[in-house]
């Protein structure tokens, strides 16, 4: 069974030890062993001496899990519990994969200008500005945030998505409906980073397209990266790449349906109409803007991740239920019929 160390500024409520009960049923209800800090007995001693034992205890107990799940609500202001960070940290540091929630997702601006009493200042009371990429979160560990309650992030990892530091967002999570954020700074080190993220995680997730947002990131960028594979066998060989605040200039008129399935809603396929053509124009990793004229399946992956960065998801667009299907019946009917199809 795997172990999961429960992070959060919950030690300091004075029902602790309940609320750590309570957390860790939850881990049992779903198949894991939950690990809270206030397991490890610690006998009263000097303050400085006990400070050290529990920081000992705490470091032990990180090792020996698989998962930390960290609550990083607002904790005395703005920010997160400054304990729970630093184990969110390290657990990265060990490649333990991590999931956090917040009970505010709003972006981080929004939430310190509200909490600080600040307006609309792009600073704070002591004249530092204030981060602004459009994440809930600092951009440290802002993608591990993927869920507003300590039992959605169990959700997830039932659901099967789970991978180091990396968890892809599914049907439900609210993160899903929200609106992305226009980039600003293509070019800088956290943009660049996410980039990269999409890329390797859309790669070893066997898609053809995956969106910040359903890396829980809001931020209007989204991956192309068609290529024949077991998920689509049929589509077009395509050099994979990033679009960045992208823009729907004009479209067919005519619409085609055809099979679609999405990263954060496995087990469902269903027929989308989407238009045949449409022009487009956004910004690359390198910061240069395109205009581009995109036909086919690869208009359908466009308008796929497209609606993810309006908060909208294929089934959406699904005119009958009559269209969908599981995707065992896609795999062992549809698909064998589609790979005969001439292409």
């Amino acid at each position: 069974m795997k172990k999961i160390y429960i992070a959060g500024p919950e030690v300091f409520l004075e029902h602790a030890i309940e609320e750590g009960k309570r957390l860790k049923a939850l881990c049992q209800q779903y198949g894991y062993e939950g690990m809270f800090p206030m397991d490890n007995e610690i006998p009263p001693q000097a303050p400085h001496v006990m400070a050290k034992r529990i920081q000992e205890a705490n470091i032990a107990m990180i090792r020996s899990c698989d998962i930390v799940i960290a609550n990083l609500s607002s904790f005395r202001g703005a920010e997160p519990d400054s304990d729970t960070v630093w184990e969110v940290g390290f657990a990265q540091a060990l490649g333990k994969t991590v999931l956090a929630y917040s009970n505010d997702l709003r972006s981080l601006k929004t939430k310190t200008q509200a909490i600080l009493s600040l307006g609309n200042s792009p600073q704070d009371n002591e004249g530092y500005f204030i981060e602004d990429f459009g994440l809930s979160h600092n951009l440290m560990f802002a993608p591990c945030v993927i869920a507003e309650t300590f039992e959605a992030c169990l959700e997830t990892l039932g659901q099967g998505s789970e991978s180091p530091n990396q968890v892809i967002l599914q049907l439900g999570n609210p993160l899903l409906r929200h609106i992305a954020n226009r980039v600003h700074d293509v070019t800088n080190d956290a943009t660049q980073a996410l980039i990269q993220t999409l890329l390797t995680t859309c790669q070893a997730s066997k898609g053809v397209g995956i969106a910040a947002p359903q890396l829980g990131i809001s931020q209007a960028i989204f991956i192309m990266a068609s290529y024949p594979n077991e998920r689509y066998p049929n589509a077009p060989l395509m050099e994979p790449m990033a679009l960045i605040n992208p823009m729907i200039r004009a479209h067919s008129d005519l619409k085609e349906k055809e099979w679609e399935g999405c990263l954060s809603i496995p087990g469902i396929r269903a027929k989308v109409p989407r238009y045949t053509w449409i022009d487009v124009t956004y910004t690359t990793a390198k910061g240069k803007k395109e205009e581009k004229r995109f036909e086919g399946f690869l208009a359908r992956i466009f308008l796929h991740e497209f609606d993810h960065l309006i908060g909208k998801l294929f089934i959406d667009h699904v005119e009958s239920t009559e269209d969908m299907v599981s995707e065992q019946i896609y795999r062992s009917v549809i698909l064998p019929s589609l790979s005969k199809a001439p292409h």
